[in-house]
C-alpha cells in the first residue's frame, strides 16, 4: 500500500525511538568505556612526576579542544605592518626595560 499525502502515520516505531541494534550498541559502548576508564585510572595511579603529567596531557586533548592557529593579516590578506613611534627618551627607556 503506497503512502498517501495527508494521511497520518499508523503503526511502526514512534519518531525518535531507537531501534534494537542502536540500543544494544549504546549499551555495549557504555560498558566498554566504563571498563576502559577504570583501567586508565588504575594505570595513572601507578605513574609519578613527569610521566603522570605527560600522560595526563595526552588524555586532556580528548576532553578540551585544541585552539586552531590564527593568522593575523592586513586588509585582503596582505602583510600586516606595525609602526611603533617613540616620542621621547623616557618612553624609549621604558621599552628597553621590557
Amino acid at each position: 500500500m503506497a503512502f498517501k499525502k495527508g494521511k497520518k502515520k499508523t503503526g511502526g516505531r514512534a519518531k525518535g525511538v531507537k531501534n534494537k541494534r542502536t540500543r544494544e550498541w549504546e549499551a555495549f559502548e557504555k560498558l566498554f568505556m566504563t571498563k576502559i576508564i577504570e583501567n586508565v585510572g588504575i594505570e595513572l595511579e601507578k605513574l609519578k612526576g613527569k610521566d603522570l603529567l605527560h600522560k595526563a596531557g595526552d588524555f586532556l586533548e580528548y576532553f578540551v579542544p585544541k585552539l586552531a592557529r590564527t593568522e593575523i593579516t592586513g586588509k585582503d590578506g596582505e602583510d600586516l605592518n606595525i609602526n611603533i613611534k617613540v616620542s621621547n627618551d623616557k618612553t624609549k627607556n621604558n621599552l628597553n626595560e621590557l
